[in-house]
């Protein structure tokens, strides 16, 4: 019931929604007066144990454990003749609390209440003006505290490095979207698919060395959807039965399906949030594997009448081109980019030589549609070593970075006597600070096939941009991808 009128700034006049909060604050703050009100000493108890009740959650933010106001606002009101008489008293000792914490700024409103409570009015019969002093006082207190966290919190961001906000603004993300996640699906459904989902894993490549670890079993599963899937990855969400009935919502059996869970491209739940990353990244491998099967037609003459270093990275530029605007504007029709593929091959082979025959012309188009069909054996060769390469650094990378530990963080915060140099206390958990390295965005390979510079250069920020998505999944799912392995944040379902 605090901070009831709040309005966003730049609003002519309060909205809808605004006014019947407004309303609501209104009838509750009425009805505490009216039962403080009460001249039995037991109703007024009553009452102020519920009141109190919500300070003490409101303050328990903002003043350390085992603080005398704490202490005292959440014991049994003693037994007294007087209660309203005591809780003033109480109130002044809460506003003292609150003013030494609180920025200097906001002295004179805390003032203002403490003098209205140094001058109490004359008890009666009936004490409606002494029940509405304790029930404004309560309020202003309640309103107060959360004027004072959102002070704490610009302070705390403040003092951080850019690498702290980043790592608090992922962390909230972290626990937003595993609760989304858990939301629609069940935790044993998130924790079936995923099982399933790599017990299917019949990669079309080898991996050797560190990549064969169980534990490193998702990443190339992954890869396997990512490189070999013929349409996008996705990740569907969960259907049921339109005659289910409330038993049949509660089961955990067959009733809740995955429409195209059958397919390759289908990820289990936990992927659910990076699947647009996920396509952008399978279009991306797609292309590099296009471009460096079309690079090899082009470099397959001997070198003395091949092409020049020059001209094949000027073919490489121009065919990259084509299909890294397909994947940022839009696709084409496929018929039309193969088209437009092919006259860069023809183009390229009339530039270093004579010019082609129609025959000539119609037989390198027809090798260009047969090399680009994934079944084809140079297609498959160069794509299988490209995964091969992803697998390989991807894991590389996590080899390279077990042994770096998490570094505490302490935030030190010195008491200073002057009373314009007040500040709060602060304590935040130590697993919002994550002192690992950002991630570069790029990651240096060399795979046979793809030394071209373009090639190069763009498969480095592709291998860079995976191994992003792959932390962001292990930060949130951690616990499902590797159970085994105890993480420094604590999980709840």
């Amino acid at each position: 019931m605090s901070r009831p009128h709040v309005v966003t700034e730049g609003d002519p006049k309060p909205t809808l929604r605004h006014r019947v909060e407004h309303m609501m604050h209104k009838a509750f703050w009425d009805e505490a007066v009216e039962n403080l009100s009460n001249p039995e000493p037991a109703a007024q108890l009553m009452h102020l144990k519920s009141l109190y009740s919500d300070m003490n959650a409101t303050l328990s933010t903002l003043l350390p454990l085992g603080h005398p106001v704490l202490v005292a606002i959440s014991a049994p009101p003693p037994p007294t003749s007087s209660p309203l008489e005591s809780a003033v008293s109480f109130l002044r000792e809460v506003l003292v609390s609150l003013r030494e914490r609180c920025a200097p700024v906001h002295d004179p409103e805390i003032e203002t209440v403490q003098r209205a409570l140094d001058n109490p009015p004359v008890r009666t019969g009936r004490p409606r003006e002494l029940a509405k002093l304790v029930a404004d006082t309560i309020r202003f207190i309640l309103e107060f505290a959360q004027v004072m966290k959102d002070d704490l919190s610009g302070f705390v961001f403040g003092g951080m490095s850019e690498q702290q906000l980043r790592s608090v603004v992922a962390k909230q993300a972290n626990v937003t979207e595993r609760a989304v996640i858990l939301d629609i699906w069940r935790k044993d459904r998130v924790l079936h698919g995923w099982r399933s989902w790599l017990e299917h894993s019949k990669p079309s490549f080898t991996v050797s060395g560190d990549a064969t670890e169980l534990r490193f079993r998702w990443i190339v599963r992954l890869v396997e959807s990512l490189g070999t899937s013929p349409l996008p990855v996705s990740c569907p969400l969960p259907t049921r039965h339109i005659q289910s009935t409330r038993t049949d919502l509660d089961d955990s059996g067959s009733r809740m399906v995955s429409t195209g869970s059958d397919h390759d491209c289908a990820l289990p739940p936990i992927f659910f949030f990076t699947i647009p990353a996920l396509v952008k990244l399978q279009n991306y491998l797609q292309a590099l594997v296009i471009t460096a099967a079309l690079r090899a037609l082009i470099h397959s003459p001997p070198p003395a009448t091949g092409p020049s270093h020059a001209d094949l990275t000027t073919f490489t530029t121009r065919v990259w081109t084509i299909l890294q605007a397909d994947i940022t504007e839009g696709p084409q029709a496929d018929d039309t980019k193969l088209v437009n593929l092919a006259d860069e091959v023809v183009r390229a082979r009339n530039q270093r030589g004579p010019t082609l025959s129609k025959e000539e012309e119609k037989r390198l188009r027809g090798i260009v549609d047969r090399t680009l069909k994934p079944t084809d054996p140079v297609f498959v060769l160069l794509r299988n070593r490209l995964l091969v390469a992803l697998v390989t650094a991807l894991v590389r990378l996590r080899m390279e970075s077990r042994d770096l530990g998490v570094v505490p963080k302490t935030l030190r915060s010195g008491l200073d006597r002057e009373r314009d140099m007040k500040r709060p206390r602060l304590t935040l958990d130590p697993h919002y600070f994550d002192e690992r390295p950002l991630p570069k965005g790029s990651v240096e390979v060399m795979v046979k096939g793809f030394e071209d510079p373009v090639l190069n250069r763009a498969m480095a920020k592709v291998f860079g941009e995976m191994d992003v998505q792959l932390e962001w999944l292990e930060s949130v799912w951690g616990d499902v991808i590797e159970p085994s392995i105890e993480r420094n944040k604590p999980k709840s379902y």
